[in-house]
This record gives C-alpha cells, structure tokens and sequence, in this order.
C-alpha cells in the first residue's frame, strides 16, 4: 500500500500548491481582480478528478483480478494435494484391507493350532491314562504270573512227589518180595 500512500500524498501536494498559486494571485492583484475575473479552477469534487476515479477504479480492478487469480492459482494447487492425498488414502485403505485379511487368516490359524493343540493336549492326557492303566494291568498280569510261577512250581513239586510214589509203588510191584501187592499202594 505504499505506492496508493505516496500517490494520496502528491495528489494533495499538488492540490495544495494550486490553492498556494491562486493565493498569491489574489494578494498580487487584490480581492477585486479575484471577483472580476473567472476563476480556473474548476468546482471541487471532493479532491478527486474523473482521471483519479479511473485510475484507482483500474487499481482495484487489477486488485480484485490479482486475488482471483492467486485464489484461483491457490485453489488448483489446494485441489492437486487433495487429490494425491485421496489417492494415497485410497491405497493405505487397500493396504489395511490386505492386512485385515492377513490378520483375520492368522487369527484363524491360531485357533485351528489352538484346537489341535488343545486335542493333543486331551490324547495325551488319555494316553498318560491309559498307560496308568496299562501299567497297573502289567503289574497285575506280572503278579499272576509270579503267582503261577509259585503254583506251577508247587505242582512240578507235586508232581516228582507224585512220580516219586508212583515209581515206588511201580518199583513195590514189580519187586518179587511185596507178597500182597495191595500194601504197595
């Protein structure tokens, strides 16, 4: 605004010194001259001309012209960021979407390992179980079978203690000397 400034000034400087001049001309030739002759100064508009009215009507034409066009100009540039900034919303919004996905496929295969893992954890409790089971039917089957040892051992003791006899009442008949062979037995 300094050049409108400088401009305002040397209108009213130059308006002063053509109210200055005709004083002058009126102190040379006196107050009458001044009422005989015509005045050249032309009636006061409010200190503005026609050629200082179009002067600043182009100034502010050109004003407004210049804002328009930097708003234009800031609008367009304003409109190119928002549009590179959709485009990147758009491909992060595709970005999250595969990772939603990806997340979502996770997700499923923790729990189908949990699953497993949890049925594992099941088989091999009911494997533990049975191998208790196993093991105690073992020491059972193991206590049977040390039991039928013991009796398997007393029958082959009763056994050679019953061919033991059988051999001597088979020797006592068979000996000439047993007269009644009823006493052999």
């Amino acid at each position: 605004m300094g050049f409108l400034d400088s401009w305002i000034d040397n209108r009213r400087k130059n308006e002063l010194d053509h109210v200055n001049h005709e004083l002058e001309e009126l102190k040379r030739h006196g107050p009458q001259a001044a009422h005989q002759q015509s005045p050249r100064v032309s009636p006061p508009t409010n200190g503005l001309s026609k050629q200082h009215i179009v002067v600043m009507g182009i100034i502010c034409i050109a004003l407004v012209v210049g804002v328009y066009l930097f708003s234009q100009q800031r609008a367009e540039a304003l409109q190119q960021q928002l549009t590179e900034k959709d485009v990147t919303l758009v491909h992060l919004q595709g970005q999250l979407a595969n990772f939603t996905v990806e997340i979502q496929t996770l997700n499923k295969e923790l729990e189908t390992r949990d699953e497993s893992q949890s049925e594992l954890s099941s088989d091999h409790t009911q494997l533990r179980l049975d191998f208790a089971a196993l093991q105690l039917t073992v020491s059972a089957m193991n206590n049977t079978i040390d039991d039928q040892k013991t009796e398997v051992a007393s029958l082959e003791k009763q056994l050679a203690e019953k061919e033991k006899t059988l051999d001597e009442i088979k020797n006592c008949i068979e000996s000439n000397n047993v007269t009644d062979k009823e006493d052999c037995i």
